[in-house]
């Protein structure tokens, strides 16, 4: 979508009666039709509650048809909000800056076709401006960790604190400091020129933005992260799914599933390991995230048919929590990944002291490392990147355990793909680690054709 094809958006204040029932019809097309949001389904078949009532409503619309909701709450309106502070992390704020200072900003949702577009960044824009003119310093929201990376490109940074939604899950709480236009700038936000527009000095006492830095920034370490999600596995309902995602694993509690499920899946011990590839284990082995669209479980030997089947009806692409958080459970044919003869596999403590039902084990960051040299696309390159860049990944290492799975695959067919990797190899030894290529012996009888 084409900035010139969205000429056609307006962005309104929804204040009049009309506005507001197409504005809650949309919601609940979006958070219970698409993200199938259940406990907010209602028979008028629009999302309001309460706090509509003093929240200022924003609607995008073009061809007379909604195609895009915020929500933004001064701090002051909002019920128990000392409370509400402590939940998202931002008390020390609240107290520094005042409640005027702070709002809430939710109810964020853009129709399918117009996702990608400048639409959402209008719709931000207008309400930023709002906000900014009554005094607005400090916009805090929350949202579903897949879906981090657009709110921190935006301006977000993490508070650190994380809670359960009843309906979609783990939910990160985030702070936008509306003038930090150093931050905007790195970002490259769209919302930079609109920012850059507001009076370079304000009156009253204000959080510095390096006390703001200080306080929040911007996100957990790996021990915080496991600690927190060790104690969201336990806290939830014994029998409980839990996947990885940029570093933090969403928890779902199976009794609202079996709620949404006309068939109800039956949940015994399993004795099998999970075991997870891809980027997951990056994630929960070192300080790095990214956005991913799946969790990647490889199929070994120990997961038998009963337990893939249940996996892939819980988790897999196209059930309620694909729709709900955008992720999926997908499982990897043992007879794909480019691993050495004997993969190493960690068990991340934190996380299965909680679970009932399975064990989490996830592949060691340099064996994820060689997995990737298989394909080397861009998400593999910025991970890998991220892993030297660590320290995670020792060159000598690396080299080690990939002429262990060079020494696996020149016994069969899989042979033949081998110089491939070898190239990829070279390509990352010259670009990431800087140094000579390291010459590979492969079996005579291969040829590269490359």
């Amino acid at each position: 979508m084409t900035c010139a094809e969205d000429l056609d958006v307006e962005v309104l204040l929804a204040d009049s009666e009309p506005l507001r029932r197409q504005l809650f019809g949309f919601r609940h097309h979006i958070y219970v039709g698409e993200l199938g949001g259940a406990g907010l389904r209602h028979a008028s078949r629009e999302l309001s509650d309460p706090i509509d009532l003093v929240a200022r409503n924003y609607v995008a619309r073009a061809d007379d048809l909604a195609i895009g909701s915020l929500r933004v709450v001064d701090w002051p309106d909002l019920p128990d909000s000392g409370s509400l502070a402590r939940k998202y992390g931002v008390a020390a704020v609240l107290e520094s800056a005042g409640a005027k200072a702070l709002c809430h900003a939710g109810r964020l949702a853009v129709a399918p076709s117009r996702r990608g577009s400048p639409c959402v960044a209008r719709m931000i824009g207008r309400a930023l401006v709002d906000a900014v003119g009554r005094g607005v310093r400090f916009a805090i929201s929350d949202c579903s960790p897949a879906l981090f990376p657009f709110y921190a490109r935006l301006g977000y940074i993490r508070t650190g604190a994380a809670f359960v939604d009843p309906d979609f899950g783990l939910k990160w709480s985030m702070i936008w400091c509306l003038r930090d236009l150093a931050r905007t700038g790195f970002t490259r936000s769209p919302l930079l020129a609109v920012a850059a527009d507001f009076p370079r000095r304000r009156r009253g006492p204000s959080p510095t933005l390096r006390d703001l830095r200080r306080l929040f920034p911007g996100s957990l370490t790996t021990a915080q992260r496991r600690r927190l999600l060790g104690q969201f596995a336990r806290c939830a309902d014994r029998q409980s799914v839990v996947w990885t995602s940029r570093g933090a694993d969403i928890v779902c509690d199976l009794r609202s599933l079996r709620r949404r499920h006309s068939q109800r899946v039956a949940l015994d011990p399993l004795s099998p390991g999970v075991c997870e590839s891809g980027s997951s284990p990056l994630m929960l082995q070192a300080e790095y995230e990214r956005g991913t669209k799946d969790s990647d479980v490889l199929e070994t030997d120990d997961l038998d048919e009963r337990t893939r089947v249940r996996l892939i009806q819980l988790a897999g692409p196209g059930t309620d929590l694909h729709r709900r958080h955008r992720l999926y459970v997908e499982l990897v044919s043992s007879a794909l990944p480019f691993l050495p003869r004997v993969p190493l596999w960690h068990e991340i403590s934190q996380l299965n002291e909680g679970l009932q039902h399975f064990r989490l084990v996830v592949l060691d960051v340099v064996d994820v490392v060689v997995s990737k040299l298989m394909r080397l696309h861009a998400n593999d390159i910025a991970d890998i990147e991220a892993m030297v860049e660590r320290e995670r990944v020792p060159h000598a290492r690396l080299l080690e355990r990939f002429l262990s799975a060079v020494k696996c695959f020149s016994m069969d067919a899989r042979a033949e793909d081998l110089p491939r990797y070898v190239r990829n190899l070279h390509r990352v030894e010259r670009d990431v680690f800087n140094v000579t290529e390291t010459p590979i012996e492969l079996p005579a009888w291969v040829h590269d054709d490359g």
